[in-house]
Order: C-alpha cells, then structure tokens, then sequence
C-alpha cells in the first residue's frame, strides 16, 4: 500500500509541477503577445529581445561615439586657439575670435557645438596649471563642473 500511495503522491507532485510550468509559460507567452500587441508588429519575442539588446548597445555605441567627438572637437579647438596664439602674440578672449573676421581659425568658419548641442566652454586666463587656458564640453548632461565634462586638463600628457 505503501508503494502505491508514493507512486500517487509521485504522480500528484509531477502533475502539479507541469501544470504549474504550463501556467507559468502561458503567462509569459500572455506578456509577450501584449507587448507585441503593443509594439505594434507581428515579430517573435525573440526578435523583440534582440532589437531590445541592440538598442542598448546602439546606444551605448553612440555614448561613446559622442565622447570620442567632443574630445576630437576639443583637440581642434585647442589647435585652432594655438594658432590663432602664433599669430596674434596672445590668447583670444572668446572662442568666437576663432571665426571673427576675415581670418578663421576653424576650416567650417562656424564655432561648433559639442556633440549635445551645447557650446564648449573657454577660459582665459586659465585655473588649471600649467596650462594657459582651460577649453572644456560640460558632457552628457549638460551640467557644467563635474565627472563627465570633457576638458583639456583631463587629457594625459602624452595626448598633448
């Protein structure tokens, strides 16, 4: 009798297990089809989640790619300051002297903006020795003065 309980109790357990992995994977296929619903397009969950990682790495791709330019646009910036240095016996007051004039100092004749369309910041006399002038993009956030700002003192000696 005993054998017979535990092979019910057995076979209790093991259809309690599939219907509840059934109950599970139902309610999963349910998410997924009001998502696709939703999403507007008859794709498969499995395209939805690789154009979801995708994204993310698109993105995370272009984070980079933007910081990448800002530090480029700084360097020319910082050539184009330099120059016009060379030429005038001292530093521009504004980075639009860059442009002023018939002389441009930037091939594009435009001062540029950073790659979150804000200006690039310029001070001289500069705060952070030993450099003349200190040339910054206030970053990502727009928010000026902290870790993500991309400025010419953040560069390594070997980059100068």
């Amino acid at each position: 009798m005993n054998d017979s309980n535990s092979g019910e109790s057995k076979k209790s357990n093991l259809a309690l297990i599939v219907g509840v992995g059934f109950g599970v994977v139902a309610t999963i296929l349910a998410i997924i089809a009001v998502f696709l619903f939703n999403y507007g397009q008859k794709q498969s969950a499995a395209t939805v989640v690789a154009d979801g990682l995708a994204a993310t790495e698109r993105e995370e791709i272009g984070h980079a790619a933007k910081i990448s330019a800002a530090r480029m646009q700084c360097e020319q910036l910082i050539i184009a300051i330099d120059m016009y240095q060379h030429d005038n016996g001292k530093y521009p007051a504004t980075l639009n002297a860059l442009v002023e004039g018939t002389n441009s100092y930037l091939n594009s004749g435009v001062m540029p903006l950073d790659p979150w369309k804000n200006p690039y910041k310029y001070v001289y006399p500069g705060k952070h020795p030993p450099l003349k002038y200190d040339l910054w993009s206030v970053g990502p956030d727009g928010i000026d003065g902290d870790d993500d700002d991309i400025a010419n003192w953040k560069f390594s000696d070997a980059d100068k």
